[in-house]
């Protein structure tokens, strides 16, 4: 369950790269749930390097489970570090949007992981809470996953 709770918070370091960038985006009308789409996008596709493009320096990513929270990277380098072995070999990890939506720097979302074990597609959901900083993600909450009823 562990190792599924980090792979679904790995999955969801979503980027999108034909914004990314400080100067490019800010005050263009560009939607974070956009953003955050396409970045679920890049990671489905397992494009690493696009992900990376719509990261802050200094992007941390927290996992929250009941009354703890555990900060699993802390910067764009060891998220990608981290990311790495599930991109590898091509990804066989699907996540999507269920849910989102966007309160001035902060989207909200409840996301989909599917994957295919002994033959049988399986799923868990998890929510999210992303925040922005011009157009790019700053911090990443990550609710443990639970079962998508």
């Amino acid at each position: 369950m562990k190792l599924l709770t980090t792979l679904l918070v790995l999955l969801l370091s979503i980027a999108f790269h034909a914004v990314a960038s400080d100067e490019k985006g800010a005050g263009q009308g560009i939607n974070n749930i956009d953003i955050l789409t396409q970045y679920i996008d890049d990671y489905n596709q397992g494009r690493l390097d696009a992900m990376l493009t719509v990261m802050t320096a200094d992007i941390q990513w927290m996992n929250i489970d009941s009354n703890k929270i555990t900060t699993e990277t802390k910067n764009k380098q060891q998220l990608a570090q981290a990311l790495k072995p599930y991109l590898k070999g091509g990804n066989s990890t699907q996540s999507s949007l269920m849910h989102a939506f966007e309160n001035g720097n902060f989207v909200s979302t409840l996301e989909k992981a599917s994957w295919q074990s002994n033959g049988q597609m399986k799923s868990q959901c998890s929510i999210a809470i992303y925040e922005f900083d011009k157009n790019l993600i700053k911090n990443v909450w990550y609710h443990a996953a639970q079962s998508c009823d």
